[in-house]
């Protein structure tokens, strides 16, 4: 699940770190949270100032939970209800327990072709896009638009190799509960 919140060019990103500093103790132990990314982009590394949560949940479950309780109010009180999207997970691989030393999360979506099958063009798409520097790679699908998503957690600032609707996220704080 994922949402992102631009900012005015103007907006005091320190802001959103300070933001994070004091609202993500509750997501370190959050019931059924498998992790969870903060992104904040700045306009003067990237095209605008940009707040993002990025969210690897157990089940649907806590993630409904999270959506209608408190602490995403608190979020739309702040910044306005965002647009959340959310993807049927297909695979997650790598090195959950190196995920705090994450320092950048690539997010690439890109459309299944009509007449592929859903599961053989995701294992495909597994076996020729990991590389080794990878912490992280979750690869889902959203069955309503038949995008797929890559998310991929990096160590450092990768280069994009194929950058297929790519976005890049530079991670202030990652919860793991």
């Amino acid at each position: 699940m994922q949402y992102e919140t631009p900012l005015p060019d103007n907006f005091d990103m320190e802001q959103v770190r300070e933001r994070v500093r004091r609202v993500s103790a509750p997501f370190d132990h959050y019931q059924g949270l498998h992790f969870k990314l903060y992104g904040v982009n700045d306009r003067l590394q990237t095209p605008l100032n940009e707040y993002s949560s990025i969210y690897l949940w157990s089940s649907a479950r806590p993630m409904r939970e999270f959506l209608t309780g408190e602490l995403f109010d608190n979020y739309a009180q702040a910044f306005a209800r965002p647009l959340v999207k959310s993807w049927a997970v297909h695979a997650v691989r790598g090195d959950s327990g190196g995920l705090g030393s994450g320092r950048c999360a690539v997010r690439q979506t890109f459309g299944i072709p009509r007449q592929t099958k859903v599961g053989d063009f995701l294992e495909k798409w597994l076996e020729r896009n990991f590389h080794p520097s990878t912490i992280v790679q979750v690869i889902g699908f959203d069955p309503g638009t038949w995008e797929a998503v890559d998310l991929t957690v990096w160590s450092g600032t990768p280069e994009i190799e194929r950058p297929i609707n790519a976005h890049r996220y530079h991670l202030v704080h990652i919860s793991l509960p």
